[in-house]
C-alpha cells in the first residue's frame, strides 16, 4: 500500500466520524421543535463551540493550518538530519520542502478528528462546575452554622 492510499483510508474514516458528529442529535432536534416552528435547534453546549457552528470550523481550520505548517517545517528538519527516510516508490513525489505531501494528512486528521470525538463522546465537566456550592457528605461541617476551622499545617 502506498502512503497516499493509507492517507485516503484514514481521511475517509475521519470524514465519516465528522459527518456523524454534524448530524443533529435527537435531543437537539426536539429542542428545536419545542420552540417556534422553523427555529434552529439549540446547540448542545450553550455558549460553546459545536460541530455545526461556523466558529468551530474556523477554529478547526486555523488549527489544521498551523499543524500542517509545523509538520512541514519539522519533517523537513528531521529528513535533512537523516533521522528517517521514505520509500520513494510509495510516494507521489510532491514535496513541501523535504516533506512529502502525504505526511500532511496526519495533522489534518488530528485537527478534525480529535475535537469531533471530544464533542461526540462528551466533554468532562469543568473543574468545580459539577460540584454544588453547598458541601455534602464528608465535606459538610457537622454544624452548618459553625464557623469554618482554619487549615492545620504540620
Amino acid at each position: 500500500m502506498t502512503y497516499l492510499g493509507l492517507d485516503a483510508l484514514v481521511v475517509a474514516v475521519a470524514a465519516v466520524v465528522v459527518l456523524v458528529g454534524t448530524v443533529p442529535r435527537r435531543s437537539a432536534r426536539r429542542a428545536g421543535r419545542a420552540g417556534r416552528r422553523g427555529a434552529p435547534a439549540r446547540p448542545s453546549r450553550p455558549g460553546g463551540l459545536t460541530l455545526t457552528s461556523r466558529r468551530w470550523w474556523q477554529a478547526t481550520a486555523v488549527t489544521a493550518a498551523a499543524l500542517m505548517v509545523l509538520t512541514a517545517v519539522f519533517d523537513t528538519v528531521m529528513i535533512r538530519a537523516d533521522l528517517f527516510r521514505y520509500d520513494a516508490s510509495a510516494l507521489t513525489g510532491l514535496r513541501i520542502g523535504l516533506t512529502p505531501v502525504e505526511d500532511l494528512a496526519w495533522p489534518l486528521v488530528a485537527a478534525v478528528l480529535l475535537p469531533t470525538l471530544w464533542e461526540l463522546l462528551g466533554r468532562p465537566p469543568r473543574r468545580g462546575a459539577s460540584r454544588s456550592a453547598v458541601p455534602t457528605g464528608a465535606d459538610a461541617p457537622a454544624d452548618p452554622d459553625a464557623p469554618a476551622r482554619p487549615l492545620e499545617t504540620p
